[in-house]
């Protein structure tokens, strides 16, 4: 048997925080988004439990980003004392960095959840998906019309998207991660701030976050889980941040559009990647 840590005493604190605040997160964004939705489901069918999930479209995912930002916003000023104290610049970056990481990260993992027998789907935002077959639709809303060459480019533009984004489930379905791992996972991509020129203050914040979600993992590792050498599993959750820390793809991604005309410099997602 293990020797009990005296560091631990059975607590998780930080994790723990992350659960409740990761409901909230997810449960906004779940309301908001089935709630514009024109053939929304009834209020009653709005639970985790009902949810119904649709096909992308660019009309959808413009508003999804303003509400997972505002949601992103309020979960990181519950979770983190210190958000409070930095300025708006700050808030926005670190919230807008962490938005594309938790739509890469948590979309993969919820994929292999709710679509285990279907590899060809990757959500787009809590109850929107990505797929192939959704392809020739997702622009079905743009605001004004474009010529038919431009949209056949952007629907090979979107193929060529989907293809970079669904090995990410296999990466997801090779760590496997338990729901313990998930949230150590999601506070370790906010606080993943290397190259963003952060002050020295935040520096220290997200160090000590950092550090703090290693203890705790380690704690859950021996306490909970009785190991002795989990050395390997700390490295494959230090792989998975770090494919899911990148959101260079995804900027090549909307700049196409932009070039193409199929999104103009001040649409919102695109915006974003500036």
């Amino acid at each position: 048997s293990t020797s009990t840590c005296p560091t631990c005493a059975g607590k998780r604190p930080l994790l723990e925080k992350c659960k409740q605040y990761y409901r909230i997160l997810s449960s906004t964004r779940r309301t908001f988004e089935l709630g514009t939705r024109p053939d929304g489901p009834h209020p009653l069918e709005m639970n985790e439990q009902e949810c119904s999930f649709s096909p992308a479209t660019f009309g959808a995912l413009n508003s999804f980003t303003r509400s997972r930002l505002a949601s992103i916003l309020e979960f990181a000023a519950s979770m983190f004392p210190e958000f409070a104290l930095l300025n708006k610049e700050e808030k926005w970056q670190l919230a807008v960095s962490f938005s594309y990481r938790l739509l890469s990260f948590e979309g993969s993992y919820r994929s292999e959840k709710l679509f285990p027998d279907d590899r060809e789907k990757s959500f787009a935002s809590y109850t929107c998906y990505f797929s192939h077959e959704m392809v020739d639709g997702f622009f079905n809303d743009l605001p004004s019309h474009h010529a038919k060459q431009t949209m056949e480019h952007a629907n090979k533009v979107l193929r060529d998207y989907i293809d970079l984004i669904l090995p990410a489930r296999h990466v997801i379905r090779r760590a496997a991660p338990d729901n313990e791992e998930f949230h150590a996972v999601l506070l370790y991509l906010f606080w993943f701030i290397e190259g963003t020129h952060m002050r020295d203050e935040i520096v220290r914040v997200a160090d000590g976050y950092r550090a703090a979600v290693l203890q705790e993992m380690h704690c859950y590792y021996r306490e909970e889980l009785g190991l002795s050498d989990y050395a390997t599993r700390v490295g494959e959750l230090f792989t998975l941040i770090l494919h899911f820390e990148r959101n260079e793809d995804l900027k090549e991604h909307f700049e196409i559009y932009r070039l193409l005309g199929v999104f103009t410099d001040d649409t919102f997602v695109y915006q974003l990647q500036k």
